[in-house]
């Protein structure tokens, strides 16, 4: 990810970006606390009170609620930010190992799945219809709207990723994440899908596609224009670095979302990367084919002969990576690539001494 996309990103999340802390008399104290409250997060304001365990998963619920029925367009969209901080540290926890966040139970709410889905179809709706005089596709929209282009970031727009966050494996919040889908950024989709839990044949089947991604796609298949590939069609360092960086998003997704079909795919990738250096890549391919278990025994020579390539071992001294560290993993991507690498080896040798057990 892109360290501008990134910050703009965590602004979002943040809620600072052109929020009012001007509300109405209508809002009661307890709500407005919950829409007020933050913490220092690396020099970042970030949404707290959602997130604090001092808060009981009820009283969170109760202002949820009085949030989304609030007629007040801005305390829904800021209740709307809420929920999405939340939806974020479920997502940074499945798809970078930061700390598990709190076990809420705002899929209690009543009604907020509802709300959730018609809030985005009416919104959707209405860009759709936007769109048809100007020429741009609803996903590019989707993606300014995302960033703030041309005025600040909407929370409606991110209502996919709280929807996979709190109903995993509901058809319609799948419907939801295809209708959100933008052949331009498959990261997002296949991350959407993993937080989700889906294992449906047209999940698995985009993840294995995407899995095998060449650089050479991302302009033909996909769309994505790298203004540097020339007129001989030779692929730069920027184009094989996203087509990397994709089949690395859908690796995970398999070990997340486990199938045989997805096993078997796996498997195939690894063996085009037993001669690769391309570390990242590897460390996400190693790590998901260890994630099926016993499995990966048949398979544990050549996955150990694999990370010895990068010099290392399940016994070497590997630091664990802080929170901050894993959060802003493209300043260390060798670092937390080794790290990955490094406790799937780990995981791998305590399979093979259990099955050593049993077998004697």
């Amino acid at each position: 990810m892109h360290l501008s996309r990134l910050i703009v990103t965590l602004m979002v999340i943040a809620g600072v970006v052109g929020c009012s802390n001007k509300q109405p008399d209508s809002v009661d104290a307890e709500l407005q606390m919950m829409l007020d409250a933050t913490e220092s997060v690396l020099g970042w304001t970030l949404p707290r009170h959602i997130n604090n365990p001092a808060i009981s998963n009820a009283r969170v619920n109760r202002m949820v609620a009085r949030g989304i029925s609030s007629n007040n367009d801005d305390v829904v969209e800021r209740t709307l930010r809420k929920l999405n901080d939340y939806a974020t540290r479920v997502k940074f926890n499945l798809t970078r190992g930061t700390s598990t966040p709190l076990p809420r139970e705002v899929h209690l709410v009543p009604g907020l799945k509802d709300f959730l889905i018609d809030r985005w179809e009416k919104k959707f709706a209405e860009l759709t219809e936007s769109t048809y005089n100007s020429g741009e596709s609803v996903q590019t929209m989707l993606r300014r709207l995302r960033l703030g282009i041309p005025s600040i970031p909407k929370a409606w727009v991110d209502i996919p990723h709280v929807l996979a966050a709190i109903y995993p494996n509901d058809d319609a919040v799948h419907e939801v994440i295809w209708q959100n889908h933008d052949p331009q950024a498959p990261e997002d989709t296949l991350v959407l899908l993993s937080v989700g839990g889906f294992v449906t044949p047209e999940a698995n089947s985009y993840r294995i596609l995407m899995l095998f991604l060449n650089p050479e796609d991302l302009e033909e298949e996909l769309g994505i224009h790298f203004p540097e590939l020339n007129e001989l069609g030779e692929v730069d360092a920027s184009a094989a670095t996203r087509a990397s960086s994709i089949a690395g998003v859908a690796a995970q997704g398999l070990g997340v979302c486990q199938s045989d079909e997805g096993y078997n795919a796996l498997l195939r990738r690894f063996e085009n990367l037993k001669n690769s250096d391309d570390l990242e890549l590897v460390s996400f391919v190693v790590d998901s084919i260890v994630a099926y278990g016993e499995r990966a025994l048949s398979v544990e020579d050549d996955l150990i002969k694999t990370a010895l390539r990068f010099g290392i071992t399940s016994s070497s001294a590997i630091e664990t990576p802080s929170d901050a560290t894993l959060l802003f993993s493209f300043l260390n991507e060798d670092g937390v690539s080794k790290y990955r690498l490094h406790s799937a080896l780990k995981q791998l040798n305590a399979l093979a001494n259990v099955h050593a057990t049993e077998a004697s």
